[in-house]
């Protein structure tokens, strides 16, 4: 699922719910939980601290976030993504 912001829209706009996207790959599910501020979706993955989340995220799923959830935006969390 290469494709967050369509999933993002698909789960604003009410056609998709969160759980739809159950089997994606554990770096797509911590955006979807991240950028919609679905904290309770990061339990059980290992990366239940949103910073640790957020330090799973490649630069692209990290601009994805940012533009969904202002909490991301803030100076705490700039820096270098370990997944380029």
């Amino acid at each position: 699922m290469r494709s967050e912001s369509a999933a993002i829209a698909a789960i604003k706009s009410g056609e998709r719910t969160i759980s739809d996207y159950g089997t994606a790959s554990t770096s797509e599910w911590l955006t979807l939980c991240l950028a919609l501020a679905r904290y309770d979706g990061l339990e059980g993955t290992g990366y239940e601290a949103n910073e640790a989340a957020w330090d799973r995220l490649n630069d692209a799923q990290r601009a994805i976030v940012r533009a969904e959830n202002p909490t991301f935006r803030a100076a705490e969390f700039d820096g270098p993504s370990r997944y380029m």
